[in-house]
């Protein structure tokens, strides 16, 4: 187990290493987080979330999310799988807080958990695109 009070420091060298890349980021670089140190906690959080979405389908869910709330019925339908294997990586897009789900009477729906989740999946999607676009 990692212990959550580490804090990584910033580094000292304003040099790049060898390979000409910069590791010593250790800042998050927006609003809520400008001058908080990374934790080992904020990195395994991160990690929780990554390994999350890292499934073809659990990340088309996601993008599937992004036009708004549905059922999983409708979700495996337009996935063309079988509503038990969609309701798997619900459960574990929940586990990960990436969505939310609403009860209605009999029917159950899911959405993207708020902007930041969105914002998550449309930077995945679009830095995939760039590297796809400038090779390996």
């Amino acid at each position: 187990m990692t212990d959550s009070s580490t804090q990584f420091e910033p580094a000292t060298d304003p040099q790049p290493a060898a390979s000409g890349v910069d590791h010593s980021i250790t800042e998050i670089p927006d609003a809520r987080h400008s001058a908080d140190p990374v934790t080992d906690q904020d990195i395994a959080d991160a990690v929780v979330v990554l390994r999350g979405m890292a499934y073809e389908h659990r990340l088309h869910i996601l993008v599937l999310l992004m036009a708004g709330e549905t059922t999983p019925e409708s979700l495996a339908t337009r996935m063309s799988l079988d509503s038990t294997i969609v309701a798997h990586h619900l459960r574990n897009l929940r586990d990960t807080s990436l969505i939310r789900r609403q009860r209605r009477g009999r029917h159950v729906y899911y959405a993207l958990n708020g902007d930041a989740a969105r914002g998550l999946v449309q930077e995945v999607i679009r830095y995939a695109g760039r590297r796809r676009e400038s090779g390996p």
